[in-house]
């Protein structure tokens, strides 16, 4: 794992108070900088753990519980077309499904998750793909 996304977790967990949205953008920082899954899902479980205690205290204070949710589920699923991109330009649609699943296998995401809804177009797109491959004889092109 990276020393940097193992440094930032250990601060995390020795921290005697959260700052939801400085968590947010170092968890950004080093989730676009790093390039292994081990930092990577650190990074995903450490988020998802802050962000619950976040909604925790939001909803404690009286806070807006909805909007914070709406953040947090909008993160995930940009976490997990990030994750996919081949060449930081194209989103790899077997990857992404991957990355879906194990993020549901994870606990990370659940059926509300916007990522959801993509990771079931992926199968329909993958099946639509298939038939025009099969249609012209596999010659069509991505």
């Amino acid at each position: 794992m990276d020393e940097r996304v193992k440094a930032f977790v250990d601060g995390l967990v020795a921290a005697a108070t959260l700052n939801p949205g400085a968590t947010r953008d170092r968890t950004w920082e080093l989730f676009l900088d790093v390039d292994d899954e081990r930092s990577r899902v650190a990074l995903l479980a450490m988020y998802d753990a802050a962000m619950r205690v976040a909604m925790e205290h939001t909803e404690a204070d009286g806070g807006d519980v909805e909007g914070l949710i709406g953040a947090i589920a909008a993160d995930k699923c940009a976490f997990a077309f990030f994750e996919a991109m081949d060449d930081q330009e194209r989103v790899d649609a077997d990857e992404f499904q991957r990355v879906v699943r194990r993020e549901v296998a994870a606990g990370r995401m659940g059926a509300d998750d916007p990522a959801i809804f993509g990771e079931a177009a992926v199968t329909v797109l993958r099946t639509q793909r298939d038939e025009l491959r099969r249609r012209c004889g596999g010659s069509a092109a991505h």
